[in-house]
């Protein structure tokens, strides 16, 4: 997924995860995936052939959803 476009700079692309790997990675199911797409929960990029989501936006949507430990800031 890391290809560089011909005469790049040699800036790598963004990496994306299509519906299946990010169900994987995320370890629930392909509907949970599109409940949240539904949902507007995840950021998404609509193409013809399905659905892709960019690794710094999965980490942004994993970072909203993380719930803080009581032992957190606690002075």
């Amino acid at each position: 997924m890391n290809k560089q476009a011909p005469g790049s700079t040699g800036a790598k692309t963004p990496e994306f995860y299509t519906v299946p790997e990010l169900a994987d990675f995320l370890r629930v199911s392909p509907a949970t995936i599109y409940r949240y797409v539904e949902q507007r929960l995840i950021s998404f990029v609509s193409l013809p052939r399905g659905l892709r989501f960019r690794k710094a936006d999965v980490e942004e949507f994993l970072t909203r959803q993380r719930v803080p430990s009581l032992h957190e800031n606690v002075i």
